[in-house]
């Protein structure tokens, strides 16, 4: 996972490594399924095959899983967009025995998992709003909005410009955006130096 880690792209070692440990994942211990979805998500390495696989591997065996392992995975599965309709079904069910236990971090990231659910496989979120009620509560508490100098500069400028917008605006899902008309369905996001520069010292 540290390539991962590092955000580094290096789409021939991930093939590799895909072709390498979809046959060997019996092996491979809960924290390790995880670790592996969560690398190729995190670097945007198409790998639906290997997502499979960890699923059909990993499914069988969610009680070996800790509670961040489980939410990690969950997490990865809805950043890479890959998992299927029955692997969602178990994740949720799942998930739904086991809320009591969760933190506010990992009710956050199963948050975003729901989200994805609900764009990709709209028939497995259950009628009940009370589980998305209270998922959306604690990605709530978890997200602390710190505007940049950078974008507070770019807000100003564009309302100089004529542009009127909510800033940091956010959104019924509880996703706040840097610059926002509602009305019009415009928005802007500020990237500044940290979206592409990294380890800095």
């Amino acid at each position: 996972s540290a390539f991962g880690t590092a955000g580094v792209k290096a789409p021939e070692l991930f093939e590799a490594i895909a072709a390498v440990a979809s046959t060997r994942l019996s092996e491979f211990k809960s924290q390790h399924l995880t670790n592996t979805a969560w690398a190729f998500a995190t670097v945007g390495v198409n790998a639906t095959g290997l997502f499979d696989a960890i699923a059909d591997a990993a499914i069988p065996r969610l009680r070996e899983f800790d509670l961040q392992t489980f939410a990690n995975m969950a997490w990865a599965f809805a950043y890479a967009s890959c998992a299927k309709s029955d692997q969602v079904a178990v994740i949720l069910e799942t998930v739904v025995k086991a809320y009591p236990y969760f933190n506010d971090i990992e009710l956050s990231q199963f948050y975003l998992f729901w989200q994805y659910v609900r764009s990709e496989h709209p028939h497995a979120c259950s009628s009940d709003s009370r589980l998305e009620d209270g998922l959306r509560e604690a990605f709530l508490r978890q997200s602390v909005v710190r505007p940049s100098r950078l974008q507070r500069d770019v807000s100003a400028a564009l309302r100089e410009l004529g542009w009127t917008h909510t800033f940091e605006y956010v959104t019924e899902e509880g996703f706040s955006v840097d610059m926002a008309q509602p009305g019009s369905k415009h928005a802007i996001e500020v990237d500044g130096p940290p979206h592409y520069v990294k380890d800095v010292r």
